[in-house]
């Protein structure tokens, strides 16, 4: 089995476009959504920005999610192994994501507010706020596994296709190997025959 861990740049500019527009519906939903921007960002443009860092972050982050899903199904390595890594480094991707994005949020989009401090990711982890970022990374992991198995799908429909297409070149030698002598002996016998 060849080695699906590296993306082609078809499947990256795939992933760009992919998140981009993921980041545009979610910037027109926020445009059209009745309740308006609030106070809350500096300008409308705030949450337009944010949902754009968002999923260019996530855009960064998709290609080694699905190199690490590609060389686990590589190594063959037990359900046992691969789900503690997974969860791992799901855990590390969604507390790194949700922290760059709340300093985002907070020191760069956000109106300050008096009294309240502005980024504090202790206290926002303690309370599992970056759950939504792990469901995200689950969802790019499913992706990755689902082209890993596409991929290798596609590789054993060409490797099948090559054993069909020498086995019919075997039958194809035999054939000709059994039609030769009959055909000489008939055409060299009214040689003999004279």
């Amino acid at each position: 089995m060849t080695s699906h861990a590296r993306l082609s740049g078809r499947e990256l500019l795939i992933i760009f476009v992919f998140w981009t527009a993921l980041a545009t519906l979610s910037a027109v939903n926020q445009l059209l959504d009745p309740r308006g921007f609030g106070p809350r960002f500096i300008s409308p443009a705030g949450g337009i920005a944010m949902a754009y860092v968002e999923c260019w972050l996530w855009a960064a982050i998709t290609p080694p999610i699905f190199s690490l899903s590609s060389r686990l199904t590589e190594t063959h390595s037990r359900w046992y192994v691969r789900i503690p890594i997974l969860l791992l480094a799901g855990i590390a991707v969604s507390l790194i994501i949700y922290s760059l994005l709340g300093y985002a949020r907070s020191e760069i989009f956000e109106v300050p507010r008096r009294g309240i401090p502005g980024f504090a990711p202790l206290r926002e982890i303690g309370r599992f706020r970056f759950a939504n970022q792990f469901l995200v990374y689950c969802a790019v992991v499913a992706g990755g596994f689902a082209r890993e198995y596409f991929l290798r799908d596609q590789e054993r429909y060409r490797e099948a296709g090559a054993l069909q297409a020498q086995l019919a070149e075997a039958r194809l030698d035999a054939l000709r190997a059994q039609i030769n002598p009959h055909f000489w002996w008939n055409a060299i016998r009214p040689a003999f025959a004279a």
